[in-house]
């Protein structure tokens, strides 16, 4: 399952999931993605 928002939005998934045991859970910071035909490395080099 994976889940994307605030955290708040966050914490109220993992508080409706609490009931069923949550075996293992990760959670990541802010991320971005590049968009385009070329690598992220090849933008960096540039």
């Amino acid at each position: 399952i994976e889940v994307t928002g605030d955290a708040a939005k966050c914490q109220a998934f993992i508080k409706v999931l609490e009931p069923f045991g949550i075996k293992e859970l990760v959670q990541s910071g802010a991320i971005a993605i590049s968009r385009g035909s070329k690598s992220m490395s090849e933008k960096v080099l540039r």
